[in-house]
């Protein structure tokens, strides 16, 4: 997933958590310069539709200014910028969502090769560092696969390790899948956010999108706290 797919999906989410007024949002955006239209921002917001790098930055900004108001919680995450430099013009301190910094420990390294004994040995290291198989559960990894469900408004979505199998001969007879894999902080993949259904449905470029964008909130809630 690109650091956009990460910038929006994490932006989204936040005016979700905190249930921010979306039509301020827009009004702070307008008044530092964005120039989508509020049909517009609304998509970007849904999942649906992407903008521009300068426009998402603008959102972001927007959302921030909206997160460090009287009703921002202590520790409030903030929105990611696409770079560090942008997220100090706009005066908030860098987070390691932002842009450049994310693709420190977000990339899968080059010399790695799917399907070799080395990558395997790679994956599984990388799965184990996780601690998923040990940790449990956090609230938020019991979330984004509700709401992707919901979403999508199909059968169920989970968050699969490499282990599990889809059964398609016996219950619940699955007709349908998509899926779009989460890594660890080495790069390396270590399972996927998908979804499935008992029927034969379609699956459009938005959807896509939008399963690449909660991907992405599941993925950084893999890698543990950021700021």
């Amino acid at each position: 997933m690109s650091d956009a797919d990460v910038q929006q999906g994490v932006t989204a989410d936040l005016v979700l958590q905190h249930h921010l007024d979306v039509r301020r949002i827009y009004a702070v955006y307008r008044e530092t310069g964005g120039m989508s239209t509020e049909s517009e921002v609304l998509r970007y917001l849904a999942g649906s539709a992407t903008l521009p790098q300068l426009q998402r930055d603008l959102m972001a900004h927007a959302v921030n200014e909206q997160l460090a108001g009287p009703s921002a919680g202590a520790g409030t995450s903030r929105a990611p910028y696409s770079s560090a430099s942008v997220a100090m013009a706009g005066g908030y301190g860098v987070s390691e969502l932002d842009g450049e910094r994310l693709a420190e420990h977000g990339r899968p390294p080059d010399h790695l090769i799917p399907l070799t004994q080395e990558a395997e040995e790679a994956r599984v290291e990388s799965l184990y560092t996780s601690g998923l198989l040990d940790a449990p559960v956090s609230g938020n990894l019991e979330r984004l696969p509700r709401m992707t469900r919901d979403h999508f408004g199909v059968l169920g979505a989970a968050i699969t390790l490499f282990r599990d199998r889809i059964f398609v001969t016996g219950p619940p007879f699955i007709r349908f899948y998509a899926g779009h894999p989460v890594h660890g902080r080495g790069g390396m993949r270590i399972g996927a956010l998908c979804i499935i259904d008992d029927a034969p449905r379609s699956f459009s470029p938005a959807d896509e999108h939008k399963l690449r964008t909660l991907a992405a909130l599941v993925q950084l809630e893999i890698w543990g706290p950021h700021t």
